[in-house]
């Protein structure tokens, strides 16, 4: 199922498709939780469905379809779903597997997640599936940051930014899903399926008393329950970040800080950012409190 917000994404492909026209290599970048994984999920199935034609529509009955389901399809190859750096081993195994005969009926489908996780050599071994396609072979790079592909990957592919061009497809979406909004989910509104995860993992409530805590951030703040949240949930301390920001540029948007304040905070977030990338051994809770201290010392100047 594609979600309703980026079917005007897949008219475009299924038109070239229904002219035999596709392009071998479609690359799908685009914010993480936006939804590029499932469409490229969709559209393969519906390349290697048996009954589909020369439309991208699934039956979900025929053999290619029961044998998608159940992860066992011979002709659709799918790497990069543990989040860690894609070898030049398995672009090689790519290779081989476009190279191969189909098993089903004619095409076969490669989706390489988190494409940006290649290595230079895989990159380069990828190089050669793209410039020289097989009839039928169609590799999909589904990517949040695109831009760390080489050139000359991006120019060997169809390229589509994934966006949400019509919020209130969002809107009704996560109202169908029974999702309380709250004022800080605003912040997420180009990336649905963040929101909608943590609501199945049971995090928007712990998420919204970080963001409560934070609100008033000039003002006194519950650093114990803060320091909870994020120990209890490291990979929060992005959202954390995001939620700063957000504040402070409402703080200046509503004219109760100078430009010049907003800049120093901006500078303390960006620090604080930095050291996390950088710095082995971090202590987090001490970086964390500090960065609070700081912002409190500017908004209060």
């Amino acid at each position: 199922m594609i979600y309703p917000w980026l079917t005007e994404f897949k008219q475009p492909i299924e038109t070239a498709y229904g002219i035999n026209k596709l392009h071998h290599g479609i690359l799908l970048g685009g914010q993480a939780g936006v939804g590029k994984a499932q469409f490229a999920q969709d559209i393969a199935q519906s390349i290697l469905c048996n009954a589909s034609s020369n439309q991208l529509q699934t039956c979900g009955q025929c053999k290619s379809c029961q044998l998608q389901k159940a992860g066992t399809h011979p002709d659709k190859l799918v790497i990069g779903q543990d989040n860690k750096t894609i070898s030049v081993d398995e672009i090689r195994k790519v290779a081989q597997f476009v190279q191969s005969s189909a098993g089903q009926n004619a095409n076969k489908v490669v989706i390489i997640h988190n494409a940006e996780l290649m290595t230079i050599a895989a990159q380069n071994a990828l190089l050669k599936t793209l410039e020289e396609p097989n009839a039928h072979r169609y590799l999909f790079l589904v990517s949040n940051e695109p831009m760390r592909l080489s050139a000359t990957i991006r120019s060997r592919c169809l390229c589509y930014n994934l966006v949400i061009n019509q919020p209130e497809q969002v809107t009704n979406w996560l109202a169908n899903s029974s999702l309380i909004a709250q004022p800080w989910h605003i912040l997420f509104a180009h990336q649905p399926l963040l929101l909608l995860n943590w609501h199945e993992q049971g995090d928007l409530n712990q998420l919204d008393s970080l963001y409560s805590s934070i609100e008033c951030l000039h003002a006194q703040i519950d650093l114990k329950l803060v320091d909870e949240i994020l120990k209890q949930n490291p990979k929060h301390i992005n959202v954390f970040c995001i939620f700063l920001f957000a504040i402070i540029k409402k703080y200046l948007l509503n004219k109760k800080i100078m430009f010049n304040t907003y800049q120093e905070c901006m500078k303390l977030l960006a620090h604080f950012e930095n050291s996390r990338k950088t710095i082995l051994g971090l202590n987090v809770t001490l970086a964390t409190n500090r960065l609070i201290f700081s912002l409190q010392a500017q908004l209060n100047n």
